[in-house]
């Protein structure tokens, strides 16, 4: 991954030690790996102005965002998690989806939710997540609420054009100014919502 010019990249091949980075790179979330066996876990976060793109790999594993890590940092982002290897299971607002590779979804750090996140046949599994302050995401509370955990196909129709759309930005390098960089996040935001709004 490539995006932006300043890069925070971390690997562990401690389960403690990654409990930490993920909450560094993401938000504060519970992390529960199998401590048997090798582990190893990277994550690589860039920035386009407002939006950060990260992009994770390790192996099987569930990550929760409880309500009290929701209400205790009191941080609301809107979050779209794409899987690029491995399977993903996503619980949020009483709703739950499989993801594949290419497929994503959204998700919002204000309430619970949870990620289950297991290997392909290399046992690792690799996530790109987009990060949005909610507050520049133009959906309305109720929209996003109903289209959280439901599976955005990455292979055909609009959501497939926005799977690609968000996998270049992920393996691209975009030269641009500080201005240029807030607009670019601004854009794939209002496309993103523009796709989202007849879901929800």
């Amino acid at each position: 991954m490539g995006v932006g010019n300043a890069v925070e990249a971390t690997r562990t091949g401690r389960v403690g030690v990654w409990r930490d980075i993920v909450r560094e790179h993401f938000v504060t979330l519970d992390v529960d790996a199998a401590r048997i066996g090798h582990f190893e876990g990277h994550v690589q976060t860039a920035a386009v102005g407002h939006l950060r793109v990260s992009e994770a790999s390790s192996v099987t594993q569930g990550i929760h965002r409880t309500r009290a890590f929701a209400q205790q940092d009191g941080v609301r982002y809107l979050q779209a998690g794409l899987i690029t290897r491995g399977r993903g299971h996503v619980v949020q607002d009483g709703r739950e989806c499989e993801l594949g590779p290419g497929d994503f979804t959204v998700y919002e750090t204000d309430r619970p939710f949870f990620w289950g996140l297991s290997g392909d046949a290399t046992a690792r599994w690799n996530l790109l997540v987009f990060t949005w302050p909610r507050s520049a995401v133009a959906l309305a509370e109720q929209q996003t609420v109903a289209l959280t955990a439901r599976r955005l196909s990455g292979h055909d129709g609009i959501t497939g054009v926005v799977s690609r759309m968000l996998r270049d930005l992920a393996a691209s390098r975009p030269e641009a100014t500080d201005g240029g960089a807030v607009k670019l996040a601004d854009q794939f935001g209002a496309s993103g919502a523009k796709v989202l709004k007849p879901i929800g």
